[in-house]
C-alpha cells in the first residue's frame, strides 16, 4: 500500500512540474515574452484558442532565402522537414525534400496544404488565407471554432508563419498556432498530455529544419537575389 502510494505521489509530482514549469516552455520554445504576446494575421480566425503556441527561430539568411522552403509546405508536397516516424505514427505520408520544388512555388491563397489524414476524407487540410512574399503566410482550417469535435478531427485551427527581417541579414522565423475544439475533460486531457507533446516534436523540428536548408550557402545566395 505504502509503495503503491508513493508511486501515485511521485506521478503526481511529475504531472505537475511539467503542467507547472514545461509545458508552458514548450508553447513558446524560442520565442521572446514579445513575440509571444504579439497579435499576428490569423488570430482572428480562433479568437478564444483552447491551445496556442508561439515558437520562434534564428536564420542566418534573408527571407527571400527562407520563403520558398514556408510555400512548399505540405503532404504530397516538400514535406514539413519534422520527424518522419512520428509524422507516420498518425498515418501521415511526409517525404521531407532537401531541394526548393519550382512547381511548388507557386503557391496562392484558396490553395490547400494538407497536414495530416485525420478528420475524415480530407484529413487536417488548411486554407491559404494570406500569403505575402516573402514575409507572411497564413493558414487555417475549415471548421468554426463553436462547432469542433476533437476527436473527430474537427478542430478549428490557424497556422501563422512569418519571415522577419532582423539585424545583419537574419531573419526571424515565428510560427504561431491557434487551436480549438469542443471542450471536454477527455479532449484537454488529451491534448495535454499526449498531443501538445508530439506538436511541440514536429514544430520545433520544422523550424530548425527550414533554417538547416536555408542557411546552406548556395540556397541562401540564390534567396537572396531572388533566384530559385
Amino acid at each position: 500500500m505504502l509503495s503503491m502510494i508513493a508511486r501515485l505521489a511521485a506521478v503526481g509530482t511529475a504531472g505537475a512540474a511539467y503542467v507547472i514549469g514545461v509545458r508552458p516552455q514548450l508553447r513558446v520554445w524560442g520565442a521572446s515574452e514579445a513575440e509571444a504576446s504579439e497579435s499576428l494575421p490569423g488570430d482572428e480566425h480562433v479568437p478564444a484558442p483552447r491551445f496556442s503556441s508561439t515558437r520562434a527561430i534564428d536564420i542566418a539568411a534573408a527571407p527571400s532565402a527562407v520563403w520558398p522552403w514556408l510555400v512548399q509546405l505540405g503532404e504530397g508536397r516538400a514535406g514539413l522537414y519534422s520527424y518522419e516516424a512520428l509524422e507516420r505514427l498518425i498515418g501521415a505520408d511526409m517525404q521531407s525534400s532537401d531541394t526548393i520544388v519550382p512547381e511548388l512555388q507557386d503557391l496562392a491563397v484558396d490553395d490547400t496544404i494538407r497536414l495530416a489524414p485525420i478528420g475524415g476524407p480530407d484529413g487536417l487540410t488548411l486554407v491559404v488565407d494570406q500569403l505575402e512574399a516573402p514575409e507572411l503566410l497564413v493558414l487555417v482550417g475549415r471548421r468554426q471554432a463553436d462547432d469542433g469535435d476533437y476527436f473527430n478531427g474537427a478542430v478549428a485551427v490557424s497556422w501563422t508563419l512569418v519571415a522577419r527581417a532582423a539585424e545583419s541579414g537574419v531573419t526571424r522565423l515565428i510560427s504561431r498556432w491557434r487551436m480549438s475544439w469542443a471542450p471536454s475533460a477527455a479532449a484537454d486531457l488529451f491534448n495535454g498530455a499526449l498531443v501538445e507533446p508530439f506538436h511541440f516534436a514536429l514544430d520545433e523540428k520544422l523550424l530548425r529544419g527550414i533554417r538547416d536548408r536555408a542557411e546552406r550557402p548556395g540556397v541562401r545566395d540564390a534567396g537572396a537575389t531572388g533566384q530559385r
